[in-house]
């Protein structure tokens, strides 16, 4: 087994981890999971600049939360497909 694709629930981690041999090299998660968590993130830290910016009347953030969302789909695209050549695994994981 080279790999065990998942989304980021932990049972699913640690049943996995208890039951594959070496295990921690072959965990892959799934990019529903990963863009929903890099959104989550970043949302967290515009909120509270949005916010800051807005009561000192400055308006600069408005409307990007969803470019940010766009962009880190795009990026982890690109991550992703970068991981899945040969080369890059080479790289990765030696």
């Amino acid at each position: 087994m080279e790999c065990v694709r998942m989304d980021m629930w932990p049972a699913y981690i640690h049943a996995t981890l208890a039951f594959v041999p070496n295990a921690e090299h072959k965990i892959v998660f799934d990019r529903f999971h990963v863009v929903k968590h890099m959104g989550e993130a970043v949302d967290r830290i515009r909120r509270p600049e949005y916010k800051a910016l807005r009561a000192a009347g400055d308006s600069v953030l408005t409307g990007s939360k969803y470019m940010g969302i766009i962009y880190m789909s795009n990026l982890v695209t690109q991550v992703l497909f970068a991981l899945s050549t040969p080369v890059a695994r080479l790289q990765v994981y030696t």
